[in-house]
């Protein structure tokens, strides 16, 4: 991710090919707060701040061809958007402000884990175990998937 958009490589940096979702309300790169691959093919996206209809919301992005096309698979989850951590292309888990959510199709639908103790970014070993780092250097962990 750089100023421009969203860059993909497989073959060692030698060559680059865009891969930016398209998120509404404008500059993209500004939106999006979170990207993660598991593999080269399963990839998501996360969105904040978007504007459409006269609202703001979040959302998160799919991709399961490397990037190539991209799917909204927030639709059940307005809230769902921040930081992104999947543990494998089924499992993963969004953190948006202060509320958990979880995922076990891969992104396409979202539940509600929680509330999460603090704002901060995300990253799971497995479902189970977790951590979440503040930006003020705060630590905190799970070992029941967030509840």
């Amino acid at each position: 991710m750089n100023g421009l958009g969203l860059w993909l490589t497989t073959d060692g940096g030698a060559h680059w090919r865009t891969i930016t979702p398209q998120v509404p309300g404008g500059d993209v790169v500004a939106r999006i707060a979170s990207v993660q691959f598991v593999d080269a093919t399963h990839g998501w996206a996360s969105g904040l701040d978007l504007i459409g209809n006269g609202n703001r919301f979040a959302m998160i992005e799919r991709t399961v061809d490397g990037g190539r096309t991209w799917r909204t698979t927030s639709h059940n989850c307005a809230a769902c958007g921040g930081s992104l951590s999947f543990v494998d292309a089924r499992h993963g888990f969004s953190l948006t402000g202060s509320t958990l959510f979880a995922s076990g199709d891969g992104g396409k639908r979202w539940h509600r884990v929680g509330a999460a103790p603090l704002r901060a970014t995300i990253d799971f070993g497995d479902v189970a175990h977790g951590w979440a780092l503040t930006a003020a250097g705060q630590l905190s962990r799970t070992t029941d998937g967030g509840r």
